[in-house]
This record gives structure tokens, sequence and C-alpha cells, in this order.
């Protein structure tokens, strides 16, 4: 005999359930941030030239100029996510009315307090959690391109690391 699922198990599954039929929630994200890194790959050698003009600006004009690159890539990511959540949330619905999909779920042993709890967060709970994760990752690899680049140059990553608030840009992300 099997033991009835918990109603936390319920929701797991059907937040689930969301995510494998709505990959775009985490596929254009990804799609956006590989995009960027390539951009930073090629621009590689322009980042360091933009890190060698910043150096004699006054501190906060630098970390500006430094961060610049960072901050526009994070924005990228997020309109995307914003354009991704809204074509979710308006066809969350919609979607399974029209291909008469609903029939099969209801068959399942799950409420439809849960489907509509599941189908609320995923645009309020997983989706800026998955871009907060893509977004970091994608500038630390930034960072990790840059670092390389400055270094090949001749600069001292040290300046880079120094003018660059990469733990406050995050928390800022994560505020965001």
């Amino acid at each position: 005999m099997s033991q009835p699922i918990s109603a936390w198990g319920r929701f797991y599954w059907s937040v689930q359930r969301e995510l494998w039929e709505n990959r775009a929630v985490y596929v254009a994200p990804l799609a956006v941030a590989g995009l960027m890194v390539f951009g930073v790959l090629i621009s590689a050698g322009h980042m360091v030239r933009n890190v060698r003009a910043a150096l004699p600006l006054d501190p906060m004009q630098r970390i500006d100029a430094i961060a610049r690159p960072y901050n526009v890539a994070a924005t990228a990511i997020m309109g995307t996510t914003l354009l991704v959540g809204i074509f979710y949330c308006l066809g969350a619905l919609h979607s399974e009315r029209r291909d008469r999909s609903i029939l099969f779920w209801k068959s399942l042993p799950v409420s439809d307090l849960a489907t509509v709890l599941a189908k609320t967060s995923i645009p309020i709970v997983a989706i800026p959690a998955i871009t907060f994760g893509i977004t970091v990752a994608m500038q630390a690899i930034m960072l990790g391109i840059e670092t390389a680049a400055v270094a090949a140059r001749g600069i001292d990553p040290q300046q880079l690391w120094s003018n660059l608030p990469v733990f406050s840009m995050w928390l800022m992300l994560l505020y965001h």
C-alpha cells in the first residue's frame, strides 16, 4: 500500500510540472546570459581599455565605469525575464483550458488550490530565484574573463577587483 502524498509534495510536483511545461522560464535567461558572455569574450580587449581609462577617475566614476558592463548584462537578463513572466502569466490558465489538458490534470490527486498556488509561485518565487542565480553565474564568468584579460595585458587584477563592488551588486540584484 502506498503512502498518501503530503500537501507539500503535491505543491512541489505541481511547481515541477509548471517548470517542465514552461521551459522558457529558464531557457530564455540562459540564452541571454550566453549571448552576454559571448559578447564579453569578443570585447575582452575593449574592456581592458575601459579599466585602464577608469583608473585615473575619481572613485565613484571609476566604480561606475568598471561596473557598467555587469549592470547592462544584468538589465538584459531582467528585461528578458520580465517578458517571460508576463507571457507566463497570460498563458498560465488559458493554455490548459484551450488544449483541454486540464481534464488530465484534474484526474490527478491535486486540488485547485495547489494548482493555483503553483502557478502563482512561478512568477513570484521561481522566476526571480532562477534569474538571480543565472545573473550571478553570468557576472562571475564575466569577472573571470575580465580578470584574465586584464592580467594578460599587464594590469594588476587587484585594480579591477578593488573597484568592482561584486557583492553589493549581487545584494542589490537580490533586492531588485
